[in-house]
């Protein structure tokens, strides 16, 4: 056990450590750069996103490792053994004195790994911040995979912390904070209450034998665009039993998620997370959603809390997937929801087996009109029976008698 690779790494990474220690296997983050922050230093949850090459090197003789070197040192001799590209989503919540990091590993070691580490201070700022290991789990894509979470179980911080230069990640913070965000996207033009109008103006432009006449009561309304709500803007107001929640930049894994970003919950088993939805004016809607999935992610069943009373919203939704991805369409059902403040529940009901937890995704909602096709009191699904009432008028085109 002197000379194991594993208990090299984990030493190399102790706080302030510049020693010597037996040839074996480092780590550099020379070549991780941190890509985005938010909220470093004043608010109370910082998010980072690293991305780049982790090298493993191999080193023969003496060796030692300087945090202000950024890397390892040797006396001899050195070679890259293995090269992993790695994407890092991470965030500190000072409220709960929670770090937790999700990486996701190409190259020579395909797989991912998730860690949470209660610290007192954020372990990317402060690299002497004191930390125990609430969970740490490797997900291997091959039959191998490096012990990369024993060093995480050593040094009791997230993986990435070297990775992460507190002079930039303020910089890049303040650059987030001073961006302007994406306009709003210009309201649709407001529909005609029926399409008669549109026919009407086409009549006028065309041939008069073109068009019969236009039979108002088999005419529908247009249809309006649906509602966009991003999950991420629900965040503010949720309130979870247990967890946080909270935004998280998507751009690590991806461009599929809408505006980059989505609304994550830390979850635990039988949780609750309740989501505040605000409507101008009461009406119905066919509700629908993209959610995430993840190597983490639990199983949660939607309601529509109203008063007292919880309604399902759809079926289970089970957030594994062995990579993270955007999830299809899911279609919720038809709800009605009042003006001012409507509640949506998320409760963990279970997770898979090949799951690691019991997280939670939501990338966006999707407020539709309901369907309009209805049916008549007197008729049944499935019935042939013709309703009694006047047939309408077969139309004539002009030259017929």
């Amino acid at each position: 056990m002197k000379n194991d690779p594993r208990l090299i790494v984990a030493a190399m990474f102790l706080p302030g450590l510049t020693a010597t220690a037996p040839a074996g296997d480092q780590l550099s983050w020379k070549e991780v750069e941190l890509v985005s922050a938010t909220g470093v230093p004043g608010d109370s949850v910082h998010q980072y996103a690293l991305r780049g090459v982790l090298v493993v090197v191999e080193v023969k003789g003496t060796k030692g490792f300087s945090l202000k070197k950024g890397g390892f040192f040797s006396k001899t001799s050195s070679r890259i053994k293995h090269a992993l590209w790695v994407e890092s989503s991470c965030s500190y919540d000072s409220r709960q004195k929670l770090a937790v990091e999700r990486i996701k590993f190409e190259g020579d070691f395909p797989g991912s790994m998730v860690s949470e580490v209660r610290c007192n201070d954020d372990p990317w700022l402060n690299h002497n911040a004191l930390g125990v290991v609430v969970k740490c789990a490797v997900n291997a894509d091959g039959d191998r995979m490096l012990p990369l979470d024993s060093i995480v179980r050593a040094t009791r911080l997230p993986l990435t912390v070297y990775g992460v230069d507190p002079a930039r990640a303020a910089a890049l913070s303040r650059e987030a904070a001073a961006r302007p965000g994406p306009p709003p996207p210009p309201p649709p033009p407001p529909p005609p209450a029926e399409i008669t109008a549109v026919l009407g103006q086409l009549k006028q432009a065309s041939s008069p034998a073109t068009f019969g006449p236009i039979v108002p009561r088999l005419l529908r309304p247009l249809a309006a665009a649906p509602t966009i709500v991003e999950g991420e803007s629900l965040a503010g107001a949720a309130r979870a039993s247990a967890g946080q929640a909270s935004r998280q930049d998507m751009k690590p894994f991806g461009t599929g998620w809408s505006g980059n970003t989505q609304l994550f919950w830390n979850a635990t088993q039988g949780a609750e997370l309740t989501l505040r939805l605000d409507r101008p004016r009461a009406g119905t809607h066919r509700i629908a959603a993209y959610f995430t999935r993840a190597p983490d992610f639990g199983v949660v069943q939607l309601h529509l809390r109203q008063g007292g009373t919880l309604t399902p919203l759809g079926g289970r939704i089970d957030g594994y997937a062995p990579g993270v991805t955007r999830s299809p369409r899911v279609v919720l059902g038809v709800v009605t929801l009042a003006a001012g403040s409507n509640e949506i529940v998320v409760r963990v009901a279970a997770k898979s087996p090949k799951s690691s937890g019991h997280y939670f995704g939501l990338d966006c909602l999707e407020l539709g009109p309901a369907p309009a096709l209805q049916l008549h009191p007197d008729v049944r699904p499935g019935s042939s029976r013709l309703l009694p009432g006047k047939p309408e008028e077969a139309p004539r085109h002009p030259g017929t008698r």
